[in-house]
């Protein structure tokens, strides 16, 4: 055989071979306890549902754990392959694909016991001085509302930080999914201040977040799909509920 013609068959053996699939998968993650900790076992219940998704599915999840700007910054880069996890907005939608969705939570309107609300819509709190937290995404009403100056929102950088505002008097209304806010009490004040702040029953929205897989990823489609199959294969066996009772 010549050497011409063994160079072809060579390259055609090579290119009928099937590209090699990953088998770890690099994701950002950051605090948002209940949900997601460096602190907590696994991670957090949901770290631990994404971690079992994928290996469902052959796939090892590798963390890297940073703020969350910084969280986003890097996966968008391509220097992680996703990040974890976000709730839908059109600008995010640009930069990532969207997993099927992993949490389902509402989002709620904490205050003072002494505070009571009578609303039917957002508009008819204007009076009232809201806290949130930088980067966050709440409902598309409410960014509305806030953009067009109709509520006064005072964004902080960290989540719990509206807690000591909501008990000093600087805000008087705390937006903050319900798990979250009622995990960031019990970490961040006593007993006796945790009695002074409730929520209203009336949700301000519900929510639903997903794993977000970057456009740089070389294969974000491949890591879309396979966390789909395996998160479909979680919750029909049960697993994923067990994972999640953790929560109370």
């Amino acid at each position: 055989m010549s050497l011409f013609l063994l160079s072809l068959w060579s390259i055609s053996i090579y290119a009928a071979q099937p590209p090699t699939l990953p088998s770890t998968i690099k994701l950002t993650n950051g605090e948002w306890p209940p949900y997601l900790s460096e602190q907590l076992p696994h991670g957090g219940p949901s770290s631990q549902v994404i971690e079992e998704v994928y290996q469902l599915q052959g796939i090892q999840v590798q963390w890297g754990w940073y703020p969350w700007q910084r969280s986003y910054n890097l996966a968008k880069s391509g220097s992680y392959d996703g990040t974890v996890i976000w709730s839908y907005n059109q600008e995010r939608a640009e930069d990532f694909v969207y997993t099927a969705p992993t949490l389902h939570e509402r989002r709620v309107l904490f205050h003072l016991q002494s505070q009571s609300f009578d609303w039917q819509q957002l508009s008819d709190l204007r009076q009232y001085r809201f806290g949130g937290t930088i980067a966050y995404e709440y409902s598309y009403e409410f960014q509305n509302l806030e953009a067009s100056g109709v509520l006064t929102v005072e964004r902080t950088k960290e989540e719990w930080v509206n807690l000591k505002r909501l008990l000093n008097g600087s805000i008087d209304i705390f937006v903050a999914t319900e798990r979250v806010g009622l995990a960031l009490m019990e970490v961040w004040l006593t007993p006796a201040q945790a009695a002074n702040i409730t929520f209203d029953d009336k949700p301000l929205d519900e929510q639903q977040w997903s794993v977000l897989i970057s456009n740089n990823s070389q294969h974000r489609d491949y890591f879309v799909e396979q966390f789909n199959l395996g998160l479909e294969k979680l919750k029909q066996s049960g697993r994923y509920d067990a994972i999640m009772s953790q929560i109370q």
